[in-house]
């Protein structure tokens, strides 16, 4: 069987556009309308009846009845009698007492139809579209919509409702789609230009700095690298690639000059190029615009995928801390049911024996003094599973300390509540990190702090509850605790994260 015959690039583009265009809502009436919008549609009322008697003969009136109907509903006259429903000129015939051969009627010549629609605009109010029209229209997209969409389908719906508000005649689809691709490119012209006029010579000086290095070893092409296993190494690695890449940001002009949507469509562009073949590219515009569309769209998207690894890290470590809590409790119960079998025996023996003598024998004779030691020890070593599950996790701090410095220094937080005290903790420990075992208490916040780690990490006078020590171990963990949790929850944001 032969195979299907791959498309050519301009047949993939053709293939685009009968997809926008039949996502184009242009008005037409539909082939068969029930009676409800049929009557709504084609009913004459008695203004327009006394306008339409008024046109000459029979054919002129009801050619201008056909066309004032579905003018007034379509908003346009860019159609011949054929190509509106047989059951919708019927009515139009019948409401006017005519006979029904006047339906035969499928074309009117250019003359006819311009002096018919012409009085049937001046009757209904519309406008005749003009350039100065069509200029309007396509500047409102350009300054709204088209800087936040590049759907050019959705670009000439809106364009068509935008005629209909202005009671201007819609032109024809082809003349829309001219408005559209035309507001569409001009809005990207001006993300561009307001793009390189922000960053500047020295911005555009910096961005030099993402492809530099050897093929495939440059700072661009690290960039698109996946987030790697959620590990404290690789956070650690993780944090230093996202200060890196924020030394190229502008701050204040991805949010407020450029749309959500063409930042991922420009950043996409980016991503398909290599270091050198967004040098060789003629128009620098062009380019610093898609190499820092990538920039900030990969800060958000690193800044998300960060944050789920500070989730998955801290998910893990209470994972194994209660795996390891519940195998020492079992080792513990183990203890006990030993413990609990040599304390029958002993009761028994000493049920059993008649006299000191014959007690003092039968108990050395059970166990050597080593063995009650051991037993004893075990016994004295016995915790509860909090304490071991605290112990545990306590055991990760060595570990989180390889990129926790890091992450207060670069990582911006901010609140989506009105409770701000897990953002101005992470301050107080950036200014505070190279303290040893104890936090200064001045200016300390301690509010997030949940059991256990609260009473940990805080001691407080038992009678004034005056806090009088902060330990540093306890009170980062809780924090990274909080933390995690207020990202799950969402009560806890990253600044700039896409999500």
């Amino acid at each position: 069987m032969p195979s299907t015959p791959e498309l050519s690039p301009i047949s993939k583009v053709s293939r685009r556009r009968i997809s926008a265009r039949k996502r184009v809502m242009y008005p037409w009436l539909l082939a068969i309308l029930d009676e409800d919008s049929l009557g709504a549609i084609a009913t004459l009322e008695t203004d327009e009846l006394s306008f339409i008697r008024l046109q000459g003969k029979a054919q002129r009136q009801y050619l201008s009845a056909l066309y004032l109907k579905a003018v007034a509903a379509l908003g346009h006259a860019h159609f011949q009698p054929k190509d509106l429903p047989r059951q919708f000129r019927l009515r139009i015939i019948e409401q006017l007492g005519f006979e029904a051969p006047l339906a035969r009627i499928m074309t009117i010549d250019r003359g006819e139809k311009s002096h018919v629609v012409t009085a049937i605009l001046t009757f209904l109010g519309i406008t005749p579209v003009s350039q100065e029209e069509k200029a309007r229209v396509r500047q409102w997209l350009q300054d709204d919509l088209a800087t936040k969409e590049g759907d050019i389908a959705v670009l000439i719906n809106a364009a068509i409702e935008r005629f209909r508000q202005l009671r201007v005649e819609i032109p024809p689809r082809n003349a829309l789609h001219t408005i559209a691709c035309q507001a569409s490119q001009q809005a990207v012209k001006n993300i561009q230009d307001t793009v390189n006029r922000s960053l500047g010579a020295e911005g555009a000086e910096r961005l030099k700095a993402l492809l530099e290095g050897r093929k495939g070893c440059t700072l661009f092409e690290e960039l698109k690298a996946p987030t790697p296993q959620a590990t404290t190494n690789n956070l650690a690695k993780e944090l230093f690639r996202i200060h890196s890449l924020q030394a190229f940001l502008t701050p204040g002009l991805s949010a407020k000059q450029i749309s959500r949507h063409h930042l991922e469509r420009f950043s996409e562009q980016a991503r398909r190029y290599t270091a050198p073949e967004i040098l060789q590219l003629d128009d620098r515009t062009k380019s610093n615009t898609l190499q820092y569309c990538f920039i900030v769209h990969r800060n958000s998207m690193l800044l998300d995928a960060y944050a789920d690894m500070i989730i998955r890290v801290r998910d893990n470590m209470l994972h194994t801390a209660t795996n390891h809590a519940n195998s020492r409790q079992q080792a513990m119960s183990d203890d006990y049911e030993q413990y609990h079998k040599v304390l029958s025996t002993l009761l028994a023996i000493i049920h059993n024996s008649r006299n000191p003598e014959e007690l003092w024998l039968a108990v050395q004779q059970f166990k050597s003094l080593r063995e009650y030691d051991g037993l004893s020890g075990a016994i004295e070593d016995i915790v509860s599973w909090n304490v071991c599950y605290l112990a545990k996790i306590e055991d990760h701090y060595s570990a989180l300390r390889l990129f926790l410095p890091a992450w207060y220094r670069h990582m911006p937080l901010c609140s989506t509540t009105m409770d701000d005290t897990i953002p101005a903790a992470q301050p107080f420990m950036r200014d505070h990190d190279t303290a040893t075992a104890d936090l200064p208490i001045e200016g300390c916040p301690t509010d997030f702090l949940s059991p256990p780690w609260a009473n940990r990490a805080v001691r407080r006078y038992a009678r004034t509850e005056k806090v009088v020590r902060v330990v540093k171990m306890p009170y980062e963990m809780g924090l990274l605790d909080a933390t995690a949790q207020g990202l799950k929850r969402g009560t806890i944001a990253i600044t700039g994260a896409q999500r």
